[in-house]
Parts: structure tokens; sequence; C-alpha cells
């Protein structure tokens, strides 16, 4: 394969795996969120809000930075991917955007809106479900692409065993990476409470995703069997996969949350990382599986380097801006005291990225 297109396509999917990460924290904070008002833990909700308040619209830089690098590196991909699955990503881009409003108007008021809490939670488990069409859309035999034609099968698009259980397992795995990170926040706030709320969501999801991956396994060997041949092919890194999801479940199930919750989040970012990258590794060299190679659609040369140079500096300024970001989330803050309400919790919140805003 052409090293430009393979250069092309490393960016392309690094760019995914920093976006499905930092999304999935995202949405699953605005799930929980929601979870936590429903159930009346204003304790747990308002450590779920002060970790989304900041981060939301952050997330979606990458979406742009990914959506536009596919285009330019790889501009038949908009004429396959952008006919063949206009519907869901209509449909993501919909979620998205009531979302993001959901979010902004919430701040608005003294107190949480049901209306505006549900549109967040909900959107954060839709959006991951949809999202994911295109992977699996291009493995599943749901789209096919015969003389500059591209032909679309609904009933696969929606209903494949492959977008099936990949759509479950981005959703259970949202909801794991973000349990792990809202109880170490909770951790070092010394909220106890909301802490063993977390612990326990975080350790149930956990048990959830690897169930799933098993199906996605058995997914890809009925869908796409030489897909799964490459991946046993890697089990190295399939096996260090694995291991990492069994350290982080293995660090929640000890209540001495200090010492190993952060453990418990690094573990379980380390393994859906390298889950994503392996998943990447593994579907080379192909752009639609079986039928589009990556070479056949990349850019010119003249247009390869400038978006090589043009997305090289981009990522000098945003990547320490964003490191910058998360350190500040993860430091240690001081405890939440019982009295404080949720609603002055708020208020501070909203403060703070007023502050931020006219900086």
């Amino acid at each position: 394969m052409d090293s430009r297109a393979l250069v092309a396509f490393g960016l392309i999917w690094g760019l995914l795996t920093i976006y499905a990460l930092l999304a999935a924290l995202d949405f699953g904070a605005g799930f929980y969120r929601w979870l936590a008002y429903r159930r009346g833990r204003d304790e747990a909700h308002t450590i779920a809000d002060d970790f989304l308040t900041p981060v939301w619209e952050v997330v979606n830089v990458f979406l742009v930075l990914l959506v536009v690098g596919t285009i330019g590196f790889f501009p038949l991909s908009a004429a396959i991917f952008g006919t063949s699955l206009l519907l869901p990503f209509s449909l993501a881009v919909i979620v998205l955007t009531v979302r993001g409003v959901a979010i902004g108007f919430s701040h608005l008021g003294k107190h949480p809106s049901r209306p505006y809490e549900t549109a967040i939670g909900i959107g954060g488990l839709l959006a991951p479900a949809l999202l994911v069409s295109f992977v699996a859309a291009s493995e599943s035999g749901a789209i096919t692409f015969d003389a500059g034609v591209v032909h679309v099968s609904q009933g696969l698009l929606w209903f494949s065993p492959l977008y099936l259980a990949l759509a479950l397992l981005a959703v259970v795995t949202t909801t794991h990476l973000s349990a792990l990170l809202l109880y170490r926040r909770a951790l070092l706030r010394s909220a106890a409470k909301a802490a063993a709320f977390y612990r326990r969501a975080a350790l149930h999801s956990g048990l959830v995703s690897g169930a799933l991956a098993m199906v996605l396994l058995l997914a890809l060997r009925w869908v796409a069997p030489d897909h799964l041949s490459a991946l046993i092919g890697l089990w190295p890194l399939l096996l260090a996969v694995a291991l990492g999801w069994a350290l982080d479940l293995w660090m929640l199930t000890h209540r001495n949350g200090a010492r190993r919750g952060p453990l418990a989040l690094f573990a379980g970012l380390s393994a859906w990382g390298l889950a994503i990258v392996l998943f990447g590794l593994t579907r080379l060299p192909w752009l639609l599986y079986g039928q589009v190679r990556l070479d056949e659609a990349l850019t010119p040369p003249a247009m390869f380097t400038a978006l090589i140079v043009t997305v090289a500096i981009g990522m000098l300024v945003l990547v320490p801006s964003l490191v910058l970001l998360y350190m500040v989330l993860l430091r240690p803050a001081e405890p939440t005291s019982a009295g404080t309400s949720a609603a002055s919790e708020r208020q501070r919140t909203r403060d703070r990225t007023a502050v931020t805003a006219g900086s």
C-alpha cells in the first residue's frame, strides 16, 4: 500500500481514537447527570455537571477535524459515505445540536429542568450509537460501490449484526469510561456517596462491555471473517486489551478508591483506546471493506502535503490546550461540604465558565 495512504489513514484513525475517548467521557457525563437527577442524587449530579460544563464544546473540535480530514485525504469518501450514511449522520447532527442547546439553556435556570436533563442524557446515548454506523456500514455489506454508483441496503445499514453489536458496545463503553472519570472526580472531592454511585456504575457497565466485546467478535466472524482473522493474527495486542480491561475491573472491586481509582481510569482508557487502534490496524488497506482501497481513494500529492502541514500546525496549537484543560479538570479539588446545595455548586460552575469565556 502507498505509504502516503498509510500516513493519512494513521492520522485519521488517530483523530478517531482521540475523539472516541473524549466523546465517551462527554456523552457519558451527560447521561449520568440525567440519571443522578432522576434518582435525586444531588452530589452525583453536581460532579457530572461540573465536568460537562467546560468540555462539551471542546470535544466537537475533533469531530470537525475528523470529517474534514477524511474528506480531504480521501475525497472519494464523501461520495461513498456522504451518500449512503446521510440518514444516520443527519440524525447524529440533530442529536448533538439538541443536546448542545439543552446544555446551554440548562445553566440559565436556578434549578435543573426535566426536559433539558432528559435531552442531555438521552442524547449522550443516541449519539455514539449513530456515529458508529460509519464503521459498521463499511464492513457489513450495507454499501456497495460499483462503477461510481453507490447502493445502500437500509436493512443491513440498521440491522446488521455488526452494527447492532458496535452500537451497543459504543453505548455501554461510553457509560463505563465516563463512570470511571466521575468516580475519580468524586474521590478528589471526598464525595463518598457520589463515589459509591459511580463506582457501582463503572463496575456493572465494565462487565457488560466485556460481554459485548465478545458479541462483537462473533458478529465479525459472521459478517467479516477476514477482519476477525486479522484480529487474531495480532493476538498480543488483543491480549493487552483484555488485560487492561481486567485490570480496570479488578481495581474497581477494591473499595480503597483513593489509590485504585486513578489506576482504574488509566487502565480503562488505555484498554479501549488500544482496542480502537487495533480495530483500525486490522481493517487495512480498505476504505470501503473489500471494495475500495485507501490508495485508490487518496488525494493528489500536492493536496496531501498541504493537508499534512495544516493538520500538524493545528495539532501543535490544539493538543497542549486540551492537555492543560484536562489537567485542570483532574487536579485535586476542595471537598464539598454536606451543607452545600447543588444549586450553589451550579452557580459557581456558571461563574467559572463566564470568567473563562471572558478571558
